[in-house]
């Protein structure tokens, strides 16, 4: 089968969902081998935070051991199904490659990390991310963090909003399916999870 590049990416279905004010989520199921191209001017549409290196994260770390450039903004990836091989270009201008399966993202130090070169996303077996990316209307009068959780939680903080962007969670006797927003929830609210979910923590600092 013939692999195809695009500026605009191929998707086989999406959603887009707001938030709040300050942000969307989407759900995007890409294409079977198809690539999706981002320009080294693409993380230029984000809020750009304060660079610490990532040393948790295995998608971030070892492309970042790799001389990968990044930089740390308001938006994350997690993806929710399929798998796709990010190619990123390096400071000294080589490829590196990561793998991203279920559950991965870009996320550490409640940022989101996006290569500053161009990059490509090589799409397989209903490769599905769900994005977290500001609204039109979004300003850096209020600057967030963001979390993800994979397991049952007690909050250390309290949260302006959690969304659910695989599975199911619940908060007492409520519970909340994909793609729910929970907002205003505050420190020590416990999140009990079913099976594999994942679930997305947003808040001011």
């Amino acid at each position: 089968m013939t692999t195809s590049t695009s500026l605009i990416p191929q998707i086989k279905n999406s959603t887009s969902i707001q938030i709040n004010e300050d942000f969307n989520v989407s759900f995007v199921t890409f294409v079977d081998n198809s690539q999706f191209y981002r320009s080294k001017n693409f993380q230029q549409l984000f809020i750009e935070k304060e660079f610490l290196a990532p040393s948790k994260n295995r998608v971030l770390s070892t492309a970042y051991e790799n001389n990968v450039e990044f930089g740390c903004y308001e938006t994350l990836y997690v993806c929710i199904g399929g798998n796709a091989e990010h190619v990123m270009s390096s400071s000294n201008n080589v490829n590196y490659s990561v793998n991203w399966n279920f559950g991965d993202h870009n996320l550490e130090n409640g940022s989101g990390y996006l290569p500053k070169k161009e990059n490509t996303l090589i799409c397989n077996n209903n490769f599905t991310l769900c994005t977290l990316y500001p609204t039109f209307n979004k300003t850096n009068t209020r600057i967030y963090n963001f979390e993800i959780l994979k397991e049952d939680t007690t909050l250390n903080k309290n949260i302006n909003f959690a969304h659910v962007a695989y599975g199911a969670v619940s908060i007492g006797d409520q519970v909340y399916t994909q793609q729910a927003n929970i907002f205003n929830l505050t420190e020590n609210t416990r999140l009990s999870f079913a099976g594999e979910s994942i679930v997305i923590l947003g808040y001011t600092i």
